[in-house]
């Protein structure tokens, strides 16, 4: 067992209260924290002052030291270095074991040798910049990028000549907000492309707004000429054929192909699918727009919608590919005539192949049970993959980090482009299920050592979760959370209702109303760990991050019971308070209820931690982090929230970090996301009296000097 720190640090600094107080769809809220919603200097005090008690908390602990170099071995790049091809020539991000941002890179083939055309660590820039994505011309003879230079994720687009390395003129002045709609979309001459970009002219709003850029041209003015509504919903993406038919894709949780247009013969923007019930989402592929939907089936199918249909709102006259079935279908990719169905069974991933017709042509055989890389919202399955003769995926499981694969048309095996980083034989993965309040049975998987403590001798256990969005939870790598469960510890990876795994319903039945049955189904997963004795609620951790970290903020004040520790990381923890904003204000009208119904509030209210926070409850050990330049879940949630905290009298400590230059994660460097982890899985690993493994599976390391 490790030394750990005695107990509650001796005092936090001092955080004033006032009389304010919200309001929203006429229901009052004491909100006396507001002032620390602000962007000042008494508010960048207050976080220097909470910055260095955690900093000093935590280097207290004699292994904090061995959890990094732990965690240096561990944690890997996002999705690896997957390349893209443009004419003759590959790109990808690369990085490697010492460099913090990658790299942009070329070469000859997707295995290189690579040639480095950007590296952010030399750029004349000032600030801390990342290559947020990076988009080919069609011909390889120009990369567009978008450079980043807060860790906010919006950045500005950059044009660069692949052969001499010099920038372009052109200077395109909107903003992207975002990696999320794949920077830019290139005509097929190579001559131009869309982009997706922030609409300035309604700055109370979160709008986006489509853009055209002619190549040597003035940079555009105005947008495109179509209608985008407010918020999450406008998030786009224009889609463009090889032969210049172009769709644009409109809605982040639920898109659909909302306008066409075919740039041969100069024809207007045209409406399309424009009202139906569901997600249509998918690539052209000659005269037809073929998708994966759900509308009239939950779990998803494939049809195809011809681009001059008469009728594209009448599902029943879309030609159906592949009917619904117990699979989730989550993504269609086109590679010459052959289409690629990527779905999830029982929580893992497939992926089979069919002709244009429908015809079954076979199923890949995986590198193991794990999750083929997907983006997390269903817009992104939009932009373009870049491969016109092969199917080009990254690949993990619970036990080995992303690597790349190649399937080509010709062949009847998959390649290994970048094989897996890490490769860990000593976990073992376990699938359970436990039983949620209202009967329903929730999956989830426990990874553990497969030499460590004998089953049914409580150990301690780390549950990770997300449950919402729609988004599946794939059994996928995760660093940190290996790195505890190399240590001796189960890492517990859930599938909540709210997310994805299980298609529209499962989603559905975790969203507004039902909000609350995600969470139950976490306390059901906990309760079910410590009735086959595997843990116990003094060995019991929680963790995840945005909408992950607001369900572990509401598992800390809904079941303080059940944990020893809690780290909410950059979470959305005031529900209320976040209606103010408009990005916060889109999320919870589109996941949690109705901001104009004081019923819905009220309902709100029971699942926002900020507002559940009660004077002497004996609360777990809480250590929480956010970004300062986050856009998505802003420092102020993570900041009030552990300021109530620090009010109660609880006895076990209460940390706030607020890293600085660091957004809602999407734009961190390997290196920083080590230093990250280090904080909060220290505190972990101290709390429950832990000691991190190292490379040898042996424990007994100690802080160098």
């Amino acid at each position: 067992m490790s030394t750990m720190p005695s107990g509650k640090p001796p005092a936090y600094p001092p955080t004033p209260l006032d009389n304010t107080v919200d309001e929203l769809a006429g229901v009052t809220f004491p909100d006396g924290l507001r002032w620390l919603e602000g962007n000042n200097d008494r508010v960048s005090s207050w976080d220097d002052a909470q910055n260095s008690l955690s900093t000093q908390y935590l280097e207290s602990w004699p292994d904090r030291w061995a959890t990094q170099r732990l965690l240096d071995q561990l944690v890997t790049s996002r999705f690896g270095g997957v390349p893209v091809r443009g004419g003759e020539t590959w790109f990808r991000k690369g990085s490697d074991a010492d460099t913090d941002h990658g790299r942009l890179e070329c070469g000859p083939s997707a295995q290189g040798p690579w040639r480095t055309l950007v590296d952010p660590a030399v750029l004349p820039v000032d600030g801390v910049l990342n290559i947020e994505w990076f988009s080919p011309s069609p011909d390889g003879q120009i990369i567009a990028y978008g450079l980043t230079t807060d860790g906010s994720e919006r950045n500005r687009i950059v044009l660069l000549n692949v052969e001499s390395g010099e920038e372009l003129p052109d200077k395109i002045e909107q903003l992207v907000n975002d990696s999320w709609t794949g920077g830019v979309v290139w005509l097929p001459d190579s001559n131009g492309f869309f982009f997706t970009a922030r609409d300035e002219t309604h700055r109370d709003q979160f709008r986006n707004a489509i853009f055209f850029h002619r190549l040597g041209a003035l940079p555009p003015s105005a947008p495109e000429p179509i209608q985008l509504t407010d918020g999450l919903a406008s998030y786009a993406i224009a889609q463009v054929s090889p032969t210049a038919q172009v769709v644009v894709a409109v809605g982040l949780f639920q898109p659909v192909p909302r306008y066409r247009r075919d740039l041969n013969n100069g024809e207007s923007w045209t409406p399309f699918v424009t009202d139906v019930d569901g997600t249509v989402i998918g690539q052209i592929v000659g005269d037809e727009y073929i998708a994966v939907t759900d509308c009239g089936a939950p779990r998803s199918r494939l049809v195809g919608i011809p681009l001059a249909s008469r009728t594209p709102n009448d599902p029943h006259s879309w030609r159906e590919i592949v009917p619904e079935s117990t699979a989730v279908l989550r993504r269609v990719t086109a590679v010459g005539d052959v289409l690629y169905l990527t779905e999830l069974v029982d929580t893992f991933s497939r992926v089979r192949m069919i002709s244009l017709n429908g015809e079954p042509l076979g199923e890949l055989t995986l590198p193991g049970d794990g999750v083929v890389a997907e983006p997390p919202f269903p817009l992104m399955q939009a932009m373009p993959t870049g491969y016109p003769d092969e199917f080009i995926f990254a690949f993990s499981t619970l036990t080995s980090s992303w690597g790349t694969y190649r399937h080509g048309l010709k062949s009847n095996a998959v390649h290994v482009i970048d094989p897996p980083a890490v490769s860990l034989a000593e976990l073992s993965v376990e699938s359970r299920e436990a039983v949620s309040v209202d009967g329903t049975r929730i999956p989830y998987h426990v990874v553990a050592r497969a030499d460590a403590t004998p089953a049914g001798r409580p150990r301690p256990a780390l549950m990770y979760g997300y449950g919402g969005f729609g988004v599946p939870w794939a059994p996928q790598y995760t660093g940190p959370l290996s790195a505890f469960a190399l240590s001796g510890g189960l890492y517990v990876h859930t599938h909540l209702r709210g997310g994805g795994e299980f298609g529209r319903n499962w989603w559905n039945s975790g969203r507004f109303e039902h909000k609350q049955r995600g969470y139950d189904d976490l306390y059901a997963i906990a309760e079910d760990l410590i009735s086959r004795g595997d843990t116990e609620p003094s060995m019991l951790a929680v963790t995840g991050g945005s909408g992950g970290g607001l369900m572990t903020g509401v598992a800390i004040t809904q079941r303080p019971d059940l944990w020893s520790v809690a780290v909410p990381q950059k979470p959305f923890l005031d529900i209320v308070g976040g209606c103010r904003e408009p990005y916060g204000r889109d999320i919870v009208v589109g996941e949690f209820g109705r901001i104009d119904a004081p019923d819905d509030v009220r309902r709100m209210a029971t699942f926002s931690p900020c507002q559940l926070v009660v004077a002497d409850t004996e609360y777990p050990a809480i250590f929480v982090d956010a970004g300062q330049t986050d856009t998505r879940c802003p420092a102020w949630h993570a900041r009030k929230f552990v300021a109530r905290l620090q009010a109660t009298n609880s006895r076990r400590p209460v940390l706030l970090r607020v890293w600085r230059d660091v957004g809602h994660g999407w734009s961190n460097g390997r290196l920083e996301a080590v230093a990250q982890a280090t904080d909060w899985l220290s505190f972990i690993f101290c709390e429950l009296g832990m000691r991190p493994a190292t490379a040898d599976g042996t424990s007994n390391l100690n802080r160098p000097g």
